[in-house]
């Protein structure tokens, strides 16, 4: 039977190994600042102009597509990666088992959701960039300006877009793994069981005062509904909000007895939603 601490490490390992996919990602992006300054600077006259008419997106579209861009949108396998940790998470809790089978049953439902999810929020994030490098584009057709200038403004748009994107891929892999916890949480209540998440995972400086009622406790599976980290996010896709490094592992009621874990009371839901970002 795994004690309190073996799920912390557990969590903690689980971060980790998220951490590992997530930096297979966030470099998917790189090579595009250089191949469009590259461009700019292949085609720049004397003049100081980019001598290259842009009344459509095909060379942008190619440029674009030369530096890898459509890699920004390939996060598939990592997702599906997520969701097989999640079902690691929960293969060794009590009742094991019946967890785990709740939870593989879960998982297509959960990659569908969150695939759903990330690929609205990435396809508006890309639109962005491509209209944001297509105007500045367009500007250096017409105005002479200096190199150091249209790199750093395509600097700008690339390297915010890689952090915004980084943030969502990020939170999409946890909401995976929560989809799945959450799903077979439902399961194994409608079976009879009476079921909590042990809500798990670090607590240090960088903690949210969400998160930090809730740290190291059982949540009631019919109170997780009552918790709400803000904007616009909810407990069992999101946990604490974006780039939420904690898990909520289902758990029995004989688990929760049998580690004395405190169970969180309605003032620690209270401090909690108190403590989210509004």
């Amino acid at each position: 039977m795994d004690t309190p601490r073996q799920l912390l490490t557990a969590a903690l390992s689980n971060d980790a190994a998220l951490e590992k996919l997530l930096a297979k990602y966030s470099g998917r992006l790189r090579g595009l600042q250089k191949s469009l300054v590259d461009f700019v600077r292949e085609n720049r006259g004397q003049d100081g102009r980019v001598a290259v008419a842009l009344n459509s997106y095909q060379v942008l579209e190619r440029e674009l597509a030369r530096a890898g861009f459509q890699s920004f949108y390939d996060y598939s396998d990592l997702l599906e990666e997520a969701g097989e940790l999640a079902l690691a998470q929960v293969a060794d809790v009590p009742e094991g088992e019946l967890i785990l089978q709740a939870s593989r049953q879960s998982l297509a439902a959960a990659l569908s959701e969150s695939t759903e999810n990330v690929n609205r929020q990435i396809r508006s994030l890309g639109e962005g960039i491509v209209q944001a490098l297509k105007a500045e584009m367009e500007v250096a057709t017409v105005l002479p300006r200096p190199l150091s200038g249209i790199a750093a403004n395509i600097s700008s748009a690339v390297k915010l877009s890689e952090g915004r994107a980084r943030t969502i891929v990020n939170t999409a892999l946890a909401s995976v793994q929560r989809g799945v916890h959450a799903r077979a949480l439902d399961s194994m209540e409608a079976q009879g069981a009476e079921m909590f998440v042990y809500y798990t995972g670090p607590d240090d400086s960088k903690t949210r005062p969400f998160c930090k009622p809730l740290v190291g406790k059982a949540i009631r599976q019919k109170d997780t509904a009552r918790l709400s980290p803000g904007k616009g996010l909810t407990f069992r896709r999101n946990g604490g909000g974006w780039n939420c490094r904690h898990s909520a592992i289902p758990v029995t009621r004989a688990w929760v007895e049998v580690n004395k874990v405190q169970i969180a009371t309605n003032g620690d839901i209270a401090r909690a939603n108190a403590g989210a970002k509004r």
